[in-house]
């Protein structure tokens, strides 16, 4: 009976210092067991983003739901301000990643569209610009361009020596006669330039290249990464390994979301000649399941985050392109969702069926957006490990269904909620 008094003691004692170390209650499955009807048997019925206390989920900083299976966003400023984000009135950009520098001072890889277009062009004139601020709300402040067309979607590993691992899809040398030629943001019929190439898939598909730089202005070193990787996510663990998701991968043709990994030496060591030496791919989201055990739909994602949390288990958001609706995925209209799926070990990974986030977003002047597209998603943590901004492209509309001179897009970022 002690025994029991000393464990159980414990337990509540892990929950209570839960919110301020993370980490604490690493294994600490289901806390004093079940009373009633239980929502939750394991930290698994959690989402791994909260441990389940008597049949509650008790979520993590930043999280919120019966199941913490939503993002705990706070209202955003509205979309006419320019007060926040990366949003520059004759600039389209699309998502973007955001590493902490010295002291306060946040510098942003941004996904832009060259020679002031509309993100109609992605697939041609994709380019990743800089920008800067001291608050990781922005405003972010473009600061110079870094990689020209084609090159896009930037995930940064940021080292302690100052050195940085920039992941991106395309690989460059995109004919500048080609490249469209417009003025406010927006693509329009370019009549002046009639070899105006708006669309490439193919070139896309060439992307087997990143880049190191020796600091976040460069120069960046151009170096072989052996395959073709869309939509990179990079992770470096905790134990050095590093990770790398594709959504569509020549080494795992056919693969939804791919996984391979290897080294910060090999990566370093690689050059244009000889890439990094990578494990076997493994296709994860062949394997992944639902968590309600839905089986009527079927995850069709891109553009993964991927990060590990507190307590070392992993996660992933996507942009999840089957249509939803607030708070469950529907078969109905919608232009997708924050897609979340989690992990304990990176092999077997449980796919939330609710939104982590949506297209709808509530401002603090107390209106509500329509569900307009919300892409590449990407999370900054405060020093404790918690979720603390969300960044994402923003449309002002679906971006399948975007007219010419209407496909301005910009990059957003939403505190989440402590």
């Amino acid at each position: 009976i002690f025994f029991r008094m000393i464990i159980k003691a414990y337990q509540w004692l892990c929950i209570l210092v839960l919110l301020s170390y993370p980490g604490a209650c690493k294994g600490i499955e289901n806390i004093l067991g079940s009373h009633g009807k239980a929502i939750c048997h394991s930290a698994l019925d959690c989402q791994l983003n909260g441990v389940c206390l008597m049949g509650t989920c008790t979520c993590s900083q930043g999280w919120i739901g019966a199941r913490c299976q939503h993002l705990k966003l706070s209202p955003a400023v509205p979309e006419r301000s320019r007060a926040t984000g990366y949003k520059i009135p004759d600039i389209s950009s699309w998502g973007a990643s955001v590493v902490q520098g010295i002291g306060e001072q946040y510098f942003m890889f941004v996904t832009e569209m060259a020679n002031h277009c509309g993100l109609t062009v992605w697939e041609t004139g994709s380019q990743v610009a800089l920008a800067t601020s001291n608050h990781p709300l922005g405003p972010f402040r473009r600061t110079g361009l870094l990689l020209g067309p084609t090159h896009g979607n930037p995930q940064v590993i940021y080292l302690k020596n100052g050195t940085l691992i920039m992941f991106h899809v395309g690989e460059g040398a995109f004919p500048k006669d080609q490249l469209c030629q417009c003025h406010d943001g927006t693509t329009v019929p370019n009549s002046s330039n009639p070899n105006c190439v708006l669309k490439s898939w193919e070139l896309q598909r060439r992307g087997g290249v990143f880049h190191v730089g020796t600091s976040i202005t460069g120069p960046w070193q151009p170096k072989s990464l052996g395959f073709y990787c869309n939509n990179p996510a990079a992770l470096l663990l905790k134990n050095g390994t590093v990770i790398l998701l594709c959504h569509g991968s020549s080494r795992c043709k056919g693969c939804d979301i791919s996984l391979q990994t290897t080294s910060i030496s090999s990566l370093l060591s690689a050059t244009l000649r000889q890439p990094p030496i990578w494990t076997v791919a493994a296709d994860i989201s062949s394997t992944w399941r639902w968590q309600s055990g839905n089986k009527s739909l079927s995850p069709r994602n891109e553009d993964p985050f991927i990060w590990e949390d507190p307590n070392g288990y992993l996660h992933m958001l996507l942009h999840n392109m089957v249509p939803c609706s607030e708070p469950e995925y529907s078969k109905g209209p919608g232009v997708g969702c924050g897609g979340h799926a989690y992990s304990k070990d990176g092999t077997q990974w449980i796919f939330s069926d609710v939104a982590a986030y949506t297209g709808q977003v509530t401002y603090t002047d107390g209106t509500i957006s329509p569900p307009w597209a919300r892409e590449r998603p990407f999370l900054l943590f405060d020093k404790l490990g918690h979720p603390s901004y969300l960044y994402t492209g923003r449309a002002y509309g679906p971006t399948n269904v975007m007219p010419a001179g209407f496909d301005y897009t910009y990059t957003m970022v939403q505190e989440v909620a402590s």
